[in-house]
């Protein structure tokens, strides 16, 4: 990607952040709200996406061009890191708390996300520091049921879900790719979030 798509890529970034805060600025007697509480997640979001953004730069090119991170963004994380230094939890971390069923965190997201890798490098190859990495698997997606314990509808549903997960700053091929996802099968396994846990869950709730 040249210089040129990825600065006009950062300043959209960052006015998506600053509409978000704007708008919460705007209609913060409305904190506690349904809507607040989406919009309010839709910022952390926005930060989110700034930050991934700057890791994957400065990864891809440690000594590239540097990119500072708005400063009302760090004044804000300033004001939270004081909060949680005295033991209390800031406001805009509160409000975006929700209940019920809850979206994917980041970590599983991750591991979802090597594993839609993994099915991308089998079937159509994927792109990696200019390189594609292809991986000699015809039935990808068995292999990620077996690995992480689900129902092809789950791993179907992560495919138009959920993106592939960025490989990482170092080369990488076929066999790294397949252990970065059997990785991440281990560890949604240990997290009990395969069929056979939920089941289980779900049987020790009724008896």
């Amino acid at each position: 990607m040249s210089a040129k798509p990825q600065e006009h890529e950062w300043l959209a970034l960052c006015q998506i952040e600053r509409d978000h805060r704007a708008w919460l600025a705007e209609h913060l007697p409305e904190r506690g709200s349904a809507g607040f509480r989406n919009r309010i997640r839709d910022w952390w979001r926005s930060i989110e996406r700034l930050l991934d953004f700057q890791v994957r730069g400065m990864a891809e090119s440690p000594g590239g061009a540097h990119r500072d991170i708005p400063i009302d963004v760090l004044i804000a994380f300033r004001r939270f890191a004081g909060y949680l230094a005295v033991g209390q939890i800031p406001g805009p971390i509160t409000d975006a708390a929700t209940e019920g069923r809850r979206s994917i965190g980041p970590y599983e997201r991750r591991d979802k996300g090597l594993a839609v890798a993994y099915i991308l490098a089998a079937k159509h190859g994927i792109e990696h520091w200019g390189e594609t990495i292809t991986i000699a698997d015809k039935a990808p997606v068995k292999t990620v049921c077996e690995a992480f314990g689900v129902k092809r509808t789950a791993v179907r549903n992560w495919q138009r879900t959920v993106p592939p997960e960025d490989l990482g700053a170092n080369p990488v091929n076929a066999e790294i790719v397949t252990n970065l996802m059997k990785s991440a099968a281990e560890r949604y396994r240990i997290a009990g979030r395969s069929e056979h846990a939920i089941d289980r869950r779900g049987r020790a709730q009724l008896a």
